[in-house]
């Protein structure tokens, strides 16, 4: 997938979030073409199936970060962005948006 312009994305905060969560799922989509990836080894069906459905995640994901940081909104930091990073808290590169 090309690379996003986020400048477009508004404030400071939404734009520190953006990236942050697209980070995060770059990260997470690596993992699990990783494991599809590994030279000399072949997953396992489940394990297969697991990481493609885990792909469709990260692709979903993205889609939904992009679109709501491209979308106008009154609360340029809104909730469902919030609620992506909740599960990433513990990240050194947290930017400490709680959701409400």
């Amino acid at each position: 997938m090309g690379s996003i312009d986020t400048r477009q994305f508004g404030d400071r905060d939404s734009l520190t979030l953006v990236e942050f969560l697209l980070a995060r799922i770059t990260e997470d989509e690596a993992v699990a073409r990783a494991y599809l990836d590994r030279e000399g080894a072949s997953p396992s069906p489940l394990v297969r199936r697991v990481m493609e459905r885990a792909l469709d995640d990260c692709l979903a994901r993205r889609r939904l970060v992009v679109e709501h940081a491209a979308a106008p909104h009154p609360d340029r930091v809104c909730t469902a962005l919030k609620l992506l990073a909740a599960g990433h808290r513990d990240h050194p590169d947290h930017p400490g948006l709680q959701p409400a």
